[in-house]
């Protein structure tokens, strides 16, 4: 009788070969039943792109943070011997290998629960399609999952892009919006970083070779939180508008990945020039920085120091940093395939690896997250209340420009209270006559149908939908008094209505509209927070839920999330805490009887 073949079935994942195994789990204490098995090596290739003679054991580190290692059947030719495998079936999966000594396995339901910790991405949906097992409970489903990754994909949850808290971190305005040098192509050369930088490493006899030899020193033991901007050079502004078209081309066949939108890359520039001003803060650059210092032998040392800076000392969340080093990515990206593919330094697989831990300390944090409430944070009622005060205070409102100001004020309340807050971008850059329309029967709509119109326009795409009623009287009267025409930014610039409002301005207007009618300065995202803890409270039906989070365009997954909604804690535990507290009354009644009594 012929030996059965073990392979159950086979696949391909990004251009790797994976194959499923049935296996019985022949070892001491193991339940004896067959098993379906993955091969360790080509789960790393898959997730890791590690080739069979390039494995780093990142694989098997993800299965000790997951719990799951033990799972893993190492097999080599002794294990025929003691009878945890047989002679046909070790041949059969050596064969299928190539030239290999020992193997490991994978249960695949161990492998689902490692992939749930490493999260949902192109690379673990391509493994998990080619191996035909199901997908992590935790994983969003469908147009969840997309439109998470374009979230991702485009900076991250709503922690707004456009919410720019003037932190420690925020980036330094430089006066340059970087898109002088059209599309000209700007080609780095292969010795740049050797002429123009050296970052120091942690090799020290290295260090001081260099030391005297180029324009770098040691010395980065100053400590600043408000770094001053560096001076952005002909060269500098070149590299970046070529860095922008890189990225925002709709194909390129020196990219990886798909184009993204302008609040993303101007995300990148801000990144980029914040870290050049964080090296030469530090004292790890004495010449004019450049994109080629992301391809330098001691990139990944400085990156890394950089993201433990922003994370112990400045208190920045891992979500953050994974914003961060996704632009080093890209920038990163864009060096090499400048350089015809060539990267010496292996810079691209450090600053990758960097990014994918910080993205998976995220999900970790996120996981973990207890989703407080901030000291400054209005529950739905209050924001409501707000509003209320602001209309209040324009009917005693005596001169024009009081009357004005607070004709605004109520505007901008009313597109964040009367219907669900849009993504801070739409509403802070609505432009009468173009995404602000004006319908036959007055009304208005918002009309996002072009391409980029907002964050996650790829996954909602285009978009026609009315303004809620309530709020088109306070629209009329404000555009009408501050004299806005078609082609004007309803919020814009003093006196320039062809000029709209800076991101970091807007959260800053919106905020004191709040503190001005309220006393509590809200930003625009903890607004669209307060809404969704609202809805989420358990007072609406899913129905409504899945129709907000479409109205504020972001998954229903970010929208459950503790970044936004902050009473999901309570909500969990409230009915269980009620029933015990009411049993427990019982008894408490009964002792207090008896203590009366005596």
């Amino acid at each position: 009788m012929a030996a059965v073949s073990p392979f159950l079935r086979q696949g391909v994942a990004l251009g790797v070969n994976v194959a499923v195994v049935a296996l019985v789990d022949r070892r001491q204490d193991a339940s004896g039943e067959a098993k379906e098995w993955a091969f360790q090596r080509e789960v790393e290739a898959v997730l890791y792109g590690n080739g069979y003679a390039q494995q780093t054991g990142a694989v098997y580190r993800l299965l000790q943070r997951s719990g799951v290692v033990r799972d893993s059947l190492a097999l080599k030719k002794a294990c025929i011997q003691q009878g945890i495998v047989t002679q046909h079936e070790f041949d059969s999966m050596r064969a299928h290998l190539g030239d290999v000594r020992s193997f490991t396995l994978i249960p695949l339901a161990a492998l689902r629960t490692a992939l749930s910790v490493f999260g949902c991405d192109a690379k673990s949906e391509a493994l998990v399609a080619a191996l035909g097992i199901d997908r992590p409970d935790d994983w969003p489903e469908g147009e969840e999952a997309e439109a998470e990754e374009a979230e991702e994909a485009e900076g991250g949850a709503d922690e707004e892009d456009e919410d720019g808290d003037g932190g420690a971190e925020s980036a330094h305005e430089d006066g340059s919006d970087g898109d002088e040098g059209g599309s000209d192509a700007v080609s780095i050369a292969g010795t740049e970083v050797v002429e123009e930088h050296t970052i120091v490493g942690d090799d020290d006899d290295a260090n001081e070779a260099v030391e005297e030899a180029t324009p770098f020193s040691q010395s980065a033991k100053r400590q600043h939180v408000e770094l001053k901007p560096i001076t952005i050079t002909p060269k500098l502004e070149a590299e970046l508008a070529a860095f922008d078209t890189h990225r925002g081309a709709m194909i390129n066949q020196a990219r990886k990945g798909v184009s993204v939108a302008p609040t993303t890359r101007e995300k990148d520039r801000s990144y980029i020039l914040r870290f050049f001003a964080w090296l030469v803060d530090k004292g790890l650059l004495k010449r004019e920085p450049t994109l080629a210092i992301f391809a330098h032998t001691y990139i990944g040392t400085a990156v890394e120091r950089y993201t433990k800076e922003l994370v112990d000392e400045h208190k920045r969340m891992w979500s953050y940093t994974a914003r961060v080093l996704s632009s080093f990515v890209a920038a990163v990206h864009f060096v090499v395939s400048q350089r015809g593919g060539q990267d010496p330094n292996g810079a691209v697989t450090k600053l990758e690896a960097l990014h994918a831990q910080s993205g998976q300390q995220a999900r970790i944090e996120s996981k973990f997250s207890l989703a407080e409430k901030p000291s400054g944070f209005l529950d739905w009622e209050a924001v409501q209340r707000v509003r209320v005060a602001a209309e209040a205070a324009l009917r005693a409102a005596r001169t024009d420009a009081a009357k004005l100001k607070c004709v605004r004020d109520v505007a901008v309340l009313r597109l964040l209270a009367d219907q669900p807050p849009d993504r801070v971008g739409v509403t802070r850059t609505l432009q009468l006559g173009a995404t602000l329309k004006r319908k036959d029967d007055g009304s208005y709509e918002l009309d996002l149908s072009q391409p980029g119109a907002h964050k996650t326009a790829t996954i909602f795409g285009a978009t026609r939908t009315g303004i809620n009623d309530s709020i088109t009287p306070w629209l009329d009267r404000y555009i009408k008094l501050a004299g806005i025409q078609d082609g004007g930014f309803l919020f814009h610039a003093p006196g320039d209505p062809l000029n709209v409002v800076s991101p970091s301005t807007w959260t800053e207007r919106v905020k004191a509209i709040f503190a001005r009618h309220g006393d509590v300065a809200l930003c625009p995202k903890d607004a669209r927070s307060s809404f969704i803890t609202f809805l989420r409270s358990g007072d609406h039906d899913d129905e409504a839920v899945k129709a907000a989070a479409i109205a504020m365009r972001h998954s229903s997954k970010t929208q459950a999330s503790a970044a936004y909604d902050k009473g999901a804690c309570d909500r969990r535990v409230r009915a269980a805490m009620k029933v015990a507290a009411e049993y427990s009354a019982k008894f408490t009644a009964g002792a207090s009887s008896s203590t009366d009594n005596q």
